[in-house]
């Protein structure tokens, strides 16, 4: 008996203990402005280098955003423009195109700031009969 109620009480204090995963789907910013530093630290000691990297960065947000189940690979990640401080991307999708705009909030640190997805827009597809689609 004494074992049910011990095992009972471990099971509960486990369920109750236990860390909750809380899921934010708000897009943007990302990383949050809380967490830049954090990941600028990790970044410039080496652990986290993919930071500076505009694609590794996009694709990171698109498996940590409302996109996760959109199948993407980075190489279908279109770099419209990469500049030192600021950054512009289209990920096509199946139903759309993401176009994401990009910034390094660390300018003190040139090419080593890490990237962080500012905006997100969803472009709807041309239509066939556009003038734009030839």
């Amino acid at each position: 008996m004494k074992k049910i109620v011990i095992l009972s009480l471990l099971t509960l204090i486990l369920f109750n203990c236990a860390p909750e995963k809380e899921i934010d789907y708000s897009d943007t910013p990302y990383p949050l402005n809380k967490n830049l530093a954090y990941y600028q630290a990790q970044c410039d000691s080496g652990n986290q280098a993919f930071w500076t990297d505009i694609k590794a960065v996009t694709s990171a947000f698109l498996n940590n955003s409302k996109y996760v189940d959109y199948k993407h690979k980075t190489e279908d990640i279109v770099i419209l423009g990469e500049g030192l401080f600021h950054g512009k991307v289209d990920i096509p999708l199946s139903d759309m195109i993401l176009r994401l705009t990009l910034e390094r909030q660390f300018k003190d640190r040139g090419r080593k700031a890490i990237w962080q997805v500012t905006k997100a827009e969803e472009i709807p597809w041309p239509s066939k009969d556009s003038a734009s689609v030839r």
